[in-house]
């Protein structure tokens, strides 16, 4: 007996193989992995299902099938991975002299630029008075691209309000010139104020390419000012640190 040219199992290969390339668009990592894996597991279901093919040709078609996918997941899953991660998340301060070492890491294997950090209030208490803001000498580095400035400038800078488009709530923006492969960063908050205040913090943006620096703005690159601008509406308090003297 003719085996039917199209059969149910190929109508599976072909719901799997609609799966694999949706899985290529962008969605949810959880999306992507779930068309991925239904992908590896119809299309084989219709070449299996071939008995006129070369058995060899059904295992290797399958083979190639499940491990093509497999490699997409595992590039879907990298590129969903955070780049660059601040810890804590959330920081709840109670009484003056409470502290919090935020570190800001680049867990990748390549150099990241403007890296912008946001910190807000997670309601309107508390101003900028409240804190002082510190940054340790060994998380600031000279502005790459300047090393004949006097002072130099160095890869760490801030701003500050009562943001408008959150509410007057407290925000803090800070920018970090250049992360190198695996480098910790460090911001010190010391709290001087008896309110509790909570205050999240996330990263908001980076770059995997090098930005040049801006000849209009000393100790920043171009990409970090419209972010700045948009949070703060220009009535924002700054911040420029350099290395305690010796």
């Amino acid at each position: 007996m003719d085996e039917a040219k199209f059969k149910w199992q190929d109508a599976i290969g072909i719901v799997g193989l609609l799966l694999g390339v949706g899985g290529m668009s962008d969605m949810p990592l959880t999306l992507r992995i779930t068309c991925f894996g239904l992908c590896a597991a119809c299309m084989p279901v219709s070449f299996v299902s071939h008995k006129n093919w070369p058995v060899a040709v059904r295992w290797i078609a399958s083979i190639v099938v499940v491990a093509l996918m497999g490699v997409l997941i595992y590039f879907a899953i990298r590129s969903a991975s955070p780049i660059v991660d601040v810890t804590p998340e959330n920081m709840t301060f109670i009484s003056a002299g409470d502290t919090y070492d935020i570190k800001v890491r680049n867990v990748s294997d390549e150099d990241v630029y403007v890296v912008e950090l946001l910190i807000r209030a997670k309601d309107d208490v508390g101003s900028e008075d409240d804190f002082d803001v510190e940054i340790p000498d060994e998380s600031l580095h000279e502005l790459e691209g300047r090393p004949h400035q006097n002072p130099p400038a160095y890869d760490v800078n801030a701003l500050s309000c009562k943001a408008a488009e959150a509410g007057k709530r407290l925000t803090y923006l800070f920018a970090i010139d250049h992360m190198s492969p695996h480098e910790t960063r460090h911001i010190v908050l010391n709290y001087k104020a008896g309110k509790r205040l909570d205050l999240v913090s996330k990263i908001i943006n980076f770059e995997t390419a090098q930005v040049p620096i801006s000849s209009l703005e000393g100790t920043s690159r171009t990409r970090s000012i419209p972010l700045q601008e948009f949070a703060c509406g220009g009535m924002a308090r700054g911040y420029i640190f350099r290395p305690k003297p010796r």
